[in-house]
């Protein structure tokens, strides 16, 4: 055949007329490419699939063990809830999180058992007392008899107690209380406060209608072995099946912040080197105008905004939460028993090098941020001077602009290569990126090579090369060395006089100069001030690099990487581990993406109580503890418990009324009771926004039932086989949309009690089955039945979140961000800390004791910057949320708590950068270039400068204390003023910062600290300023204004 080599893609397609032309594309192609466009929006890859069917395969395995007969006759009618327990233990979680959630569900089974003993004696006590003897005799005999003729009694046969079911209702209002506060508390509690709910609503219940011990001890034995059966299951399918462990969570997030932060610096350098094209860097303000930015560029080049980065502001997003998730996750590696070569302190020494690079990260993108601020600057300069004349000709100052902003563009490049080169090496000495086992072996045998043998390799020092980090080393200083050549000939190529040679950086800074400062600094200062900025930058980076790549070269030299060990928890991190389970400051998010309140409460900064002083006895001690939870009856976690109780009792209520009793054992509203423990909110926005979640993918869970079911015609082992694929699709939403989990938590639930029902009137049949009370319904009766419970329970919860006195997420909003700017006071605090202690170590002899000092106080800072970023995601999710409250009233200020969110984020990065900063000009002073009066005026001016006072922190922890109780503002509050160097230079030399010094590094260091303490002060006035708008100031001066 001619065109026999053209086959189509349809083997049925008739074959074209003669004449006929062909069709360029076959009907397969749209659908391949919807197909993968699809494929592509829902991110399913081989792992995804993975965890979906391994989520999915316990409540499978759950539904299909109970086929067999000696299962069903243990569990009998309680069978349907071994898959049921066994879908919420969530078997797709990390080995550490995964091992400790079930500890802690078997705890809180546990305790639930016991506590359900406890109700049912005296649930029991209570019929015996409120019945006569001959009453109490005949139920006996009753019972008795049935038991010895082998009938087993209907549940709706046993007589009804009023006093029993009383005691029952009291008893689930205290459990569902206690439950529900503290979930609220230790969100991390989750899902063993909802093991602990679920238990007493099904055994409270059923324990009012139980006249005998042997029934109740007997129920909650089946009801105890089917919720240890379902731990069971998913235990094992997750350790053993596609096992997934916290340190290859760890390792992965690691390597991909590596990854994300070198592309994210080469994003910012093709992005300098954008604007330096396009001009917005070279042709700036002339004295004429003739050449400002105003006319150089076009008005169409700034209403496309070049200034944009919406690629690395992506990035940089991506890069924020890989970030934030990088320290709980570790701290779960570093409980693991693994088999392995890098160890917990190595994890840990990681966590802190990444900490500084997402530091150095801050700062590099706050560079065209300083830029922007110095073209802005200049362009207002021009349009006030325009008309007027000036010395300098036109051509000088392009020239002068020109050579400054090419030792940028050509150097940044440099500087991105070496950061990238060294992470590269860092990954491959770690073994972090996955390399072949060729390149593993080859790696280590040039490392296990002696001395005298590595010169074989020194011509060769590509990363992952024994000689590249001495390399490296000389690359940094020549890189260095070359910066300062650069700076020493750009200050020789424009013609300062000598009051421009020597300028106050607190005050002389771009934007900062008022009419009251001095003299504004000129164009060509605000260029030099912008290069020390982009050199501390540099500078910040080497160093962090090389703490990093020394790491990955120590530890490679030191054999650590060539042979693996057992590597297992210490005492002191088992220690930690159970502290911090029942702690009310973790740092992790909770599986099923709840919100709650955000606090700060830290062993390590207790607030005092104003009203007691401390305890001095162990009396005024017991009285101490009992306050606390004299305390935590009354707060908000409490309210919530009482609220969900409220909510619980509304549905349960029927189960103690004589006249609906049968009717809630008959028709399963336990489960709407039980959807109520899964649905309850901490905040109303919340609650609406997961209201219609939930219903949702109850919906869709109800859709999918009767689907699984009638395809296959009701047959057992087509239902079980194919509910694995439909309950996976659940488990999607628990994988790709975490903060939507309780939406999947509620479809597999839903989709297991229908299925689960039915299997167990499979097996069991019709009349043993309905022995519980519950009568059999086909299912297109009985999937549209728990459809209107669990939507009844959600409902319920969803009335008592938000009507009776709910925690809104706008005041949520509002008091986490004061916690937010008292975090940072803190955080400031403990840098000015650690530069006094550093300050004080030049003149001790004890250097023991500045060393546990130091290392305690870098702790808490790197401690409080982790609080404060993760905290800043949860005020995010918050703020997300409060536009689902209804709004009565005036509208929400949304765009000024956003600015006051998005300020604080940059006062964090600001602070962050100025610690690194002081520890480069600290050991600029200690290692010094050159001694002589000019470094011993510098210590001596930073000295000086340590005496300062507190006001920073001052106006955070006001503005702190008025966002959390709304009051206002003290009147004329404003930002603390800049720090004046005269009355300091009066006792040292007035030439301290003449630009002759520009060559020495601790002229750098101490330039960039003066300018972070100036842009610091600018934010944190914007900061006063949206404070103000929101609480308002003291103000009584309208009233003598007449």
């Amino acid at each position: 055949m001619e065109n026999g080599s053209e086959v189509s893609d349809i083997e049925y397609r008739p074959a074209p007329n003669p004449g006929e032309q062909k069709p360029s594309t076959t009907i397969m192609q749209p659908l391949r490419s919807q197909l993968s466009a699809l494929w592509a929006f829902l991110g399913l890859d081989l792992p995804t699939v993975l965890m979906m069917l391994k989520g999915a395969l316990p409540p499978t395995l759950g539904m299909a063990i109970y086929q067999a007969t000696s299962v069903a006759d243990t569990f009998q009618t309680v069978g349907y809830l071994v898959p049921i327990i066994a879908s919420l233990c969530i078997c797709i979680m990390p080995r550490a999180r995964f091992v400790e959630m079930m500890l802690l569900n078997t705890a809180s089974t546990a305790l639930a058992y016991a506590f359900s003993l406890l109700c049912g004696y005296c649930a029991l006590q209570a019929r015996w007392h409120s019945l006569s003897a001959g009453e109490n005799a005949a139920v006996n005999e009753e019972l008795a008899a049935a038991a010895s003729s082998g009938a087993i009694a209907n549940l709706k046969e046993l007589p009804y107690n009023s006093s029993a079911a009383v005691v029952c209702a009291i008893w689930l209002i205290f459990h569902m209380w206690l439950s529900t506060a503290i979930r609220a508390r230790r969100r991390h509690l989750f899902f063993p406060s909802v093991m602990f709910c679920i238990y007493i609503n099904i055994a409270i219940p059923y324990t009012s209608f139980f006249p005998s011990w042997g029934l109740i001890t007997t129920f909650l034995h089946r009801v105890t072995l089917a919720f240890l059966t379902g731990y069971s299951l998913a235990f094992l399918v997750g350790l053993l099946i596609v096992p997934v462990s916290c340190r290859l969570v760890a390792f992965k997030e690691i390597t991909g912040f590596l990854q994300l932060t070198r592309k994210t610096l080469k994003q910012q350098a093709s992005h300098i080197h954008k604007l330096k094209s396009l001009g917005v860097l070279d042709d700036r303000t002339s004295v004429s105008g003739s050449n400002s930015a105003l006319t150089s560029l076009s008005t169409e080049m700034f209403t496309q905004d070049v200034w944009s980065t919406s690629d690395t502001k992506k990035t940089w997003a991506q890069l924020e939460t890989l970030h934030s998730k990088l320290g709980p996750d570790v701290c779960y590696a570093q409980r693991e028993v693994a088999f392995g070569c890098i160890t917990a302190n190595d994890m840990e020494t990681m966590c802190e090098r990444m900490q500084e690079l997402f530091i150095l990260v801050t700062g590099v993108g706050n560079i065209v941020t300083m830029l922007r601020r110095l073209v802005r600057s200049e362009g207002q300069e021009a349009a006030q001077s325009r008309g007027t004349s000036r010395e300098k000709k036109d051509g000088e100052e392009e020239k002068e602009i020109e050579d400054a902003m090419k030792i940028l563009d050509t150097t940044f490049n440099e500087f991105v290569e070496i950061i990238d080169s060294a992470i590269n090496h860092s990954l491959l000495l770690l073994e972090l990126n996955e390399p072949s086992r060729k390149e593993q072996l080859n790696i280590r045998k040039q490392f296990s090579a002696d001395t005298s043998r590595i010169e074989a390799y020194s011509g060769d020092s590509s990363p992952g090369k024994p000689q590249y980090f001495n390399a490296l080393e000389r690359r940094v200083a020549s890189f260095q060395n070359r910066r300062m050549t650069s700076l020493e000939s750009w200050k020789t190529t424009i013609p300062l006089d000598q009051t421009q040679m020597t300028f106050d950086f607190a005050t002389q800074f771009p934007t900062l100069a008022s009419a009251e400062d001095k003299t504004p600094p000129t164009r060509a200062q605000q260029e030099l001030l912008a290069l020390l900025w982009i050199e501390n930058i540099f500078n910040i980076g080497t160093t962090s690099i090389l703490k990093l790549a020394k790491f990955a070269e120590d530890k490679r030299r030191s054999g650590g990487m060539d042979k693996k060990t057992f590597i297992y928890p210490t005492l002191q991190v088992l220690k930690e581990w159970l502290f911090d389970c029942f702690s009310t400051d973790r740092d992790d998010q909770n599986v099923a993406g709840e919100t709650s309140s955000i606090r700060f409460a830290d062993s390590d900064f207790q607030r005092r109580d104003p009203e007691h002083l401390p305890p001095r006895n162990w009396y005024e001690k017991v009285g101490t503890a009992l306050r606390h939870w004299y305390y935590f009856i009354g707060s908000d976690d409490s309210s919530l418990g009482l609220w969900a109780a409220c909510a619980t009792m509304t549905i349960a209520i029927l189960a103690f009324l004589k006249n609906t009793h049968i009717f809630f054992i008959n028709q399963r509203v336990v489960w709407a009771s039980v959807s109520i423990a899964i649905s309850m909110s901490p905040t109303s926005g919340f609650s609406v926004f997961g209201l219609f979640g939930r219903v949702m993918g109850s919906v869709l869970a109800t859709v999918f039932t009767i689907i699984n079911y009638y395809m296959i015609n009701g047959h057992t082992g087509g239902i079980i086989a194919l509910s694995w694929f439909f309950m996976s699709l659940d488990t999607w939403i628990i994988i790709k949309v975490p903060r939507q989990a309780v939406i999947g938590i509620l479809g597999l639930v839903t989709h297991v009690i229908i299925l689960g029902y039915l299997t167990q009137y499979h097996k069991l049949g019709v009349e043993l089955a309905s022995v519980s009370g519950q009568e059999f319904y086909p299912v297109y009766i009985l999937a549209p039945q728990r459809l209107l419970a669990v939507t009844a329970g959600c409902s319920s919860a969803f009335f008592w979140t938000l009507f009776p006195g709910t925690v809104r997420d706008r005041s949520v909003l509002r008091k986490g961000l004061g916690t937010s700017l008292y975090i940072l006071a803190n955080y400031y605090s403990c840098i000015k800390a650690i530069f006094q202690l550093k300050l004080k170590d030049s003149d001790s002899d004890s250097a023991q004791l500045f060393l546990r000092s130091n290392e305690r106080l870098t702790k808490i800072r790197r401690h409080l910057y982790i609080k404060q970023i993760t905290i800043a995601e949860r005020l995010n999710e918050h703020s997300s949320f409060q536009n689902w409250e209804p709004n009565l009233g005036g509208r929400f200020p949304h765009k000024t708590y956003n600015n006051i969110s998005h300020t604080i984020q940059k006062l964090s990065g600001h602070l962050a950068l100025l610690s690194l900063t002081i520890q480069n000009l600290m050991s600029s002073i200690d290692t010094p270039s050159e001694s002589s009066v000019w470094h011993d005026d510098v210590v001596s001016l930073c000295k000086m400068l340590d005496m300062t006072d507190h006001s920073f922190a001052n106006i955070l922890c006001i503005l702190s204390a008025a966002l959390e109780s709304g009051q206002s503002l003290p009147p004329n509050t404003t930002e603390p003023p800049p720090y004046q160097l005269d009355h300091a230079l009066t006792q040292l030399d007035h030439d301290i910062f003449n630009l002759k010094h520009i060559v020495n590094s601790e002229y750098c260091a101490f330039a960039a600290s003066q300018m972070l303490s100036a842009i610091t002060r600018e934010d944190l006035s914007k900061l006063v300023s949206d404070v103000r708008l929101i609480v308002g100031e003291i103000d009584f001066s309208a009233a003598v204004d007449f």
